[in-house]
């Protein structure tokens, strides 16, 4: 799909806590401004994947969390933790041997996620990778501060694709994750409409390079932060499906063979897959070969 003599941008960005449900008192992002969000739904292949339960390794139902999230995002492969052989059988590893330079951007509370879990669990990073760690605000409570590191990781990631110095971002947003464990809505709110921004941002920046955008989330919290039966403050993880959005100029109005949204409500789609079929589907937008003990597939229908 791609010209091999030229490696495109591809930029990822992850939305820790971003899941999937329809309107509710408790949706904290259903009642936020996401007209960026929104756009891309409208406008480009979108599809909802699951993040919990047996589809990943977890007992039928049991909520994602982030280690699980990430780990199965990047090695395509169900927890538990069975470590990979080797950093290059994860998403960072093909990038890196297909000739892509990387650089990992995340607040410092979340670095983690995608510097071990995403590769496998393997405490080795991939070689030329660059990292870029936003401090996580000093204040006794995240509600307080809603926006978190955004505006350090965008700052960086503004200058990294526009000097395409490395053609490979992956980025962790975990504000809107950390918001909502506090439990406040009002706060939760806030944090998906400042994501929102910068995600509209990313998206001009990224398609002005030709490049692509991949948007997905690790697993669901700030869609469900009341219980419907009780009316009771939910702070924890969901077993809800999560968002999957592939943005760039060659994709405007099509949607690879997914199913198109009518409105910005994505809760009425079924997921098509799973996390673990994320992998898979940006190697194939990229044309480099899927590993043998990558478990997920290929979301993409060519035809």
């Amino acid at each position: 799909m791609k010209n091999k003599n030229k490696i495109p941008l591809i930029v990822i960005c992850i939305l820790d806590g971003w899941g999937i449900a329809p309107l509710s008192e408790g949706n904290a992002i259903s009642q936020a401004d996401t007209n960026n969000f929104d756009k891309l739904i409208a406008d480009y292949p979108v599809c909802t994947l699951k993040a919990s339960g047996s589809s990943i390794g977890l007992s039928k139902n049991q909520a994602g969390n982030c280690e699980i999230g990430h780990y199965c995002l990047g090695t395509s492969r169900k927890w538990p933790m069975n470590t990979v052989n080797n950093a290059s059988s994860t998403l960072c590893g093909c990038l890196r041997q297909a000739g892509y330079k990387l650089s990992y951007l995340s607040d410092s509370e979340k670095i983690a996620y995608i510097t071990y879990f995403l590769n496998g669990g393997v405490d080795q990073l991939v070689e030329e990778a660059e990292i870029i760690i936003s401090p996580s605000p000093r204040v006794d409570n995240y509600k307080e501060a809603p926006e978190l590191a955004l505006a350090g990781l965008y700052k960086y990631a503004k200058k990294a694709i526009k000097q395409r110095a490395q053609n490979a971002i992956i980025a962790n947003f975990s504000n809107l994750d950390l918001v909502a464990r506090t439990g406040s809505l009002t706060a939760s709110i806030k944090s998906t409409e400042i994501i929102d921004g910068m995600i509209g941002d990313l998206a001009g920046l990224v398609s002005d390079k030709k490049g692509i955008l991949a948007i997905v989330a690790d697993h669901g919290n700030a869609e469900a932060m009341i219980d419907p039966a009780t009316g009771a403050i939910n702070d924890a993880t969901t077993d809800n499906p999560v968002p999957f959005i592939i943005a760039g100029q060659e994709f405007l109005g099509r949607n690879i063979g997914w199913q198109d949204v009518a409105g910005n409500d994505l809760s009425v789609l079924k997921p098509i897959g799973s996390l673990l079929d994320f992998t898979p589907t940006i190697l194939d937008l990229l044309d480099i070969n899927k590993p043998a003990v990558m478990e997920g597939k290929n979301l993409i229908n060519k035809k």
